[in-house]
Protein backbone atom coordinates (compact mmCIF):
# COMPACT_ATOMS: atom_id res chain seq x y z
CA UNK A 1 0.00 0.00 0.00
CA UNK A 2 1.43 3.35 -1.06
CA UNK A 3 1.87 6.04 1.55
CA UNK A 4 0.32 9.39 0.75
CA UNK A 5 1.95 12.62 1.72
CA UNK A 6 0.12 14.83 4.21
CA UNK A 7 -1.15 18.15 2.82
CA UNK A 8 1.49 20.87 2.79
CA UNK A 9 0.80 24.22 4.40
CA UNK A 10 2.15 27.35 2.79
CA UNK A 11 1.59 31.06 2.92
CA UNK A 12 0.01 32.57 -0.14
CA UNK A 13 2.47 35.33 -1.06
CA UNK A 14 -0.06 37.88 -2.27
CA UNK A 15 -2.58 37.84 0.58
CA UNK A 16 -0.43 36.19 3.24
CA UNK A 17 -3.23 33.80 4.16
CA UNK A 18 -2.60 30.38 5.61
CA UNK A 19 -3.80 27.88 3.02
CA UNK A 20 -3.72 24.13 2.66
CA UNK A 21 -2.21 22.16 -0.23
CA UNK A 22 -5.24 22.84 -2.44
CA UNK A 23 -5.21 26.59 -1.82
CA UNK A 24 -8.23 26.58 0.48
CA UNK A 25 -8.08 29.22 3.17
CA UNK A 26 -7.64 27.89 6.70
CA UNK A 27 -8.52 31.20 8.32
CA UNK A 28 -12.02 30.95 9.86
CA UNK A 29 -12.67 34.67 9.34
CA UNK A 30 -12.08 34.40 5.61
CA UNK A 31 -14.42 31.38 5.38
CA UNK A 32 -17.22 33.17 7.25
CA UNK A 33 -20.25 34.36 5.34
CA UNK A 34 -19.70 37.93 6.53
CA UNK A 35 -16.22 39.39 6.87
CA UNK A 36 -17.05 42.30 9.21
CA UNK A 37 -19.63 43.41 11.75
CA UNK A 38 -19.62 47.13 11.06
CA UNK A 39 -20.85 47.24 7.45
CA UNK A 40 -24.57 47.66 8.16
CA UNK A 41 -23.90 50.41 10.69
CA UNK A 42 -21.59 52.24 8.27
CA UNK A 43 -24.39 52.15 5.69
CA UNK A 44 -26.96 53.32 8.27
CA UNK A 45 -24.84 56.32 9.34
CA UNK A 46 -24.04 57.19 5.72
CA UNK A 47 -27.76 57.16 4.85
CA UNK A 48 -28.58 59.31 7.91
CA UNK A 49 -26.16 61.94 6.66
CA UNK A 50 -27.48 61.81 3.09
CA UNK A 51 -24.07 60.86 1.71
CA UNK A 52 -23.38 58.73 -1.32
CA UNK A 53 -20.64 56.09 -1.16
CA UNK A 54 -18.30 58.35 -3.11
CA UNK A 55 -18.86 61.11 -0.51
CA UNK A 56 -17.84 58.82 2.35
CA UNK A 57 -14.86 57.59 0.31
CA UNK A 58 -13.77 61.21 -0.27
CA UNK A 59 -13.98 61.99 3.47
CA UNK A 60 -11.96 58.88 4.28
CA UNK A 61 -9.36 59.84 1.67
CA UNK A 62 -9.00 63.30 3.22
CA UNK A 63 -8.30 61.58 6.55
CA UNK A 64 -5.56 59.48 4.88
CA UNK A 65 -7.21 56.16 4.00
CA UNK A 66 -6.75 55.24 0.34
CA UNK A 67 -10.23 53.89 -0.44
CA UNK A 68 -12.69 54.41 -3.26
CA UNK A 69 -16.45 54.02 -3.72
CA UNK A 70 -16.07 50.31 -4.46
CA UNK A 71 -14.13 49.83 -1.22
CA UNK A 72 -16.91 51.50 0.78
CA UNK A 73 -19.40 49.27 -0.99
CA UNK A 74 -17.44 46.14 -0.06
CA UNK A 75 -17.32 47.23 3.60
CA UNK A 76 -21.05 47.93 3.69
CA UNK A 77 -21.80 44.61 1.99
CA UNK A 78 -19.51 42.86 4.49
CA UNK A 79 -17.38 41.31 1.75
CA UNK A 80 -14.07 42.52 3.26
CA UNK A 81 -12.50 42.56 6.69
CA UNK A 82 -12.15 45.93 8.38
CA UNK A 83 -8.95 46.42 10.35
CA UNK A 84 -8.90 47.95 13.80
CA UNK A 85 -7.07 51.06 12.59
CA UNK A 86 -9.62 51.46 9.79
CA UNK A 87 -12.40 51.60 12.38
CA UNK A 88 -10.92 54.86 13.66
CA UNK A 89 -11.04 56.37 10.17
CA UNK A 90 -14.70 55.37 9.88
CA UNK A 91 -15.51 56.83 13.32
CA UNK A 92 -13.84 60.13 12.47
CA UNK A 93 -15.46 60.42 9.02
CA UNK A 94 -18.94 59.48 10.29
CA UNK A 95 -18.62 61.48 13.56
CA UNK A 96 -19.58 58.51 15.74
CA UNK A 97 -18.09 56.66 18.70
CA UNK A 98 -16.38 53.34 18.13
CA UNK A 99 -19.10 51.46 20.01
CA UNK A 100 -21.74 52.84 17.66
CA UNK A 101 -20.14 51.04 14.71
CA UNK A 102 -20.81 47.64 16.24
CA UNK A 103 -24.21 45.93 16.24
CA UNK A 104 -26.09 45.55 19.51
CA UNK A 105 -25.56 42.38 21.52
CA UNK A 106 -28.58 40.65 23.06
CA UNK A 107 -27.71 40.03 26.74
CA UNK A 108 -30.56 37.50 27.07
CA UNK A 109 -28.68 34.92 24.99
CA UNK A 110 -25.14 33.70 25.45
CA UNK A 111 -22.10 35.37 23.95
CA UNK A 112 -21.45 32.50 21.54
CA UNK A 113 -25.02 32.61 20.22
CA UNK A 114 -24.62 36.35 19.55
CA UNK A 115 -21.35 35.85 17.73
CA UNK A 116 -22.74 33.02 15.59
CA UNK A 117 -25.75 35.19 14.71
CA UNK A 118 -23.58 38.20 13.85
CA UNK A 119 -21.05 36.27 11.79
CA UNK A 120 -23.78 34.65 9.74
CA UNK A 121 -21.98 31.32 9.53
CA UNK A 122 -22.55 29.28 6.40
Amino acid sequence: MARTKPPRLHLAPKRELLTDYFGLCLCPVMRAKHKNLVGPQVRKFRYQRGWMKKDLAAKLQILGWEIDRAGVSKIESRFVCVGDFQLFYLCKALHVDLTQLFPPIDPAVGLHANIVRLRGKK
